[in-house]
């Protein structure tokens, strides 16, 4: 394992999706959450190791990660986004 400054560096978003008025952003056919705090705003997309990282766009700081479906039209909700 490479451990240079380079490698320590967050990763930059290899795109950016809208999170939608519901909490849900677009991705390959499927739905994911975020936090409301992202309602309406963009966030950064990539996947790694079939998970797809979501991070906010101002701060570099990553979301709770999902695992991706290899299903379509589903919907996969992390239960944290949403307060009780």
């Amino acid at each position: 394992m490479n451990l240079t400054p380079a490698s320590l560096a967050p990763q930059a978003p290899a795109q950016t999706r809208k999170v939608d008025k519901t909490s849900l952003l677009s991705w390959q056919a499927n739905k994911y959450s975020a936090p409301m705090a992202y309602q309406g705003r963009r966030v950064g997309v990539r996947t790694d190791a079939g998970e797809l990282v979501l991070s906010d766009l101002e701060t570099g700081q990553a979301i709770p990660r999902h695992v991706i479906s290899q299903d379509k039209g589903t919907v996969i909700r992390n239960k944290d986004h949403y307060p009780d």
